[in-house]
């Protein structure tokens, strides 16, 4: 994989260089990155769903790109920002809730087959360890959520 130069002259030819299907992933990297920032410097009471323009009715499995299932990771990226870059899980899994809620199906609100646990919430922990794995998020303490600081530059908490 290249490495991104360190100045704009640099990058602009680096840009250049990349073929379509990468340029055009480096694009959507950015404006999720964008999204991401713009989200979590809105005005909004931390608990309450981020609005925004009507949505297309949800379709079953839906996975975004970037953001996993029902954008779950930006959502869980965006809580965890608002309140400072850590905050207890259930404070974060009912943030989630509240920005995904009117996409859910009635078979997300199902439990699992392993536990009792409605499928939503279940897919929401697998995009939080989907995000370790990435390196956004720290593993542990359990039953805290906290952005590494590879997390804390995307949510630009520097």
């Amino acid at each position: 994989m290249n490495t991104v130069p360190p100045n704009p002259a640099g990058f602009a030819a680096w840009i250049a260089s990349l073929p379509e299907t990468e340029l055009r992933s480096v694009y959507q990297a950015t404006l999720a990155a964008i999204e991401l920032r713009a989200l979590t410097g809105a005005n909004a009471i931390a608990a309450a769903p981020i609005t925004s323009a009507p949505q297309p009715a949800p379709q079953p499995g839906t996975i975004h790109p970037y953001f996993g299932w029902r954008e779950a990771k930006k959502w869980i990226l965006v809580g965890i920002a608002r309140r400072g870059g850590s905050a207890p899980t259930a404070e974060i899994i009912d943030f989630v809730y509240a920005n995904i809620c009117d996409e859910l199906l009635p078979e997300d609100l199902e439990p699992t087959d392993e536990t009792t646990e409605p499928r939503w919430r279940n897919r929401v922990r697998w995009e939080r360890e989907n995000l370790a794995d990435q390196g956004y998020l720290h593993r542990g303490p359990r039953g805290v959520w906290t952005l590494t600081e590879k997390g804390r530059g995307l949510m630009d908490l520097r």
